[in-house]
């Protein structure tokens, strides 16, 4: 069986009893600091998703491309350069030199239709470290068991990796709106799904249980700026609400620093979440591969 199957509770049954659902795997792979890509290919592998979505996965140079994430069963579709590595990184020592967003399709049931990438940051804001979303629009393969109809319009997936980290945290009044303008310029790209590490939680109680020791946030309620500072923290997914995405519900510590910060999105119609799954029994939900857990779920169509 699937390993999303086993990772689903029995009442929200599996992604394989609707054979229109369409599979999805969102992680953000942390550098390869913690595993190297054959040890995530592995992990990834073994999801079985009909697509999976990365961030923070690195683009080698040309003499190194060996050492580049290779999922057996599947084929980079996407990806998008975001910024350069920083030298400190493990993988830069292996020819590792840019960090981006990428999109894996899986060999025995999907094809690709067409792929893009975009810068979604403003260069003013961010600088040199800009973000971007790479797109993919695929559609299911003849031979495969997911039963979308041939005249259907392919399926628009997205992965983005939203501004934020520390730095930006305690710097936050130089980049108020910039995660908003990030979330609006990849809703311009009109994804179906969009997936990815926002950089935000999805609740004000998530942030206030979960960065209690977080510097940022004790310097917020020193100063009395608490309240912008929860906008802050809730800017991605609150603006993808107002886009008029449904969110996955109902997972949370995607970080081992705890909460929800890797999220999933489908547009307003046409689409539902089938049950939705999290990573269970899987070295990538505890933290071994990676300071994030990978997100699967189902889509309905």
């Amino acid at each position: 069986g699937s390993p999303l199957a086993a990772a689903a509770s029995p009442e929200r049954g599996s992604a394989e009893a609707d054979p229109r659902a369409l599979t999805v795997a969102t992680w953000n792979v942390a550098c390869f600091q913690k595993a190297t890509p054959a040890q995530i290919a592995v992990t990834l592998a073994k999801f079985g998703a009909d697509v999976i979505a990365t961030q923070e996965d690195i683009e080698f140079n040309s003499t190194s491309q060996d050492q580049a994430l290779c999922i057996p069963g599947y084929t980079k579709v996407s990806a998008c350069r975001a910024e350069a590595l920083w030298d400190s990184e493990r993988a830069y020592a292996w020819g590792g030199r840019y960090l981006q967003n990428a999109i894996y399709a899986r060999d025995s049931t999907i094809e690709l239709v067409r792929r893009f990438a975009k810068n979604i940051s403003k260069p003013e804001v961010v600088g040199d470290y800009l973000r971007c979303a790479a797109a993919a629009d695929v559609v299911p393969k003849p031979t495969s068991v997911t039963s979308w109809t041939a005249d259907r319009s392919p399926i628009r997936v997205v992965t983005v990796h939203l501004t934020g980290g520390k730095y930006v945290d305690a710097h936050r009044d130089a980049y108020d709106g910039e995660k908003a303008h990030e979330v609006m310029t990849a809703a311009a790209l009109f994804p179906d799904i969009i997936v990815g590490d926002f950089n935000s939680y999805p609740t004000a109680a998530q942030v206030a249980e979960y960065q209690q020791a977080y510097d940022p946030y004790i310097e917020a309620k020193k100063s009395g700026t608490l309240n912008l500072y929860m906008g802050w923290a809730l800017e991605g997914t609150s603006q993808a609400e107002r886009a008029g995405f449904f969110r996955l519900q109902n997972y949370q510590n995607t970080t081992h620093f705890g909460g929800t910060v890797d999220q999933a999105y489908v547009r307003s119609s046409g689409y539902r979440f089938y049950p939705h799954f999290e990573v269970a029994n899987s070295s990538a939900g505890k933290f071994t591969e990676s300071d994030h857990a990978a997100v699967l779920f189902g889509v309905s169509l």
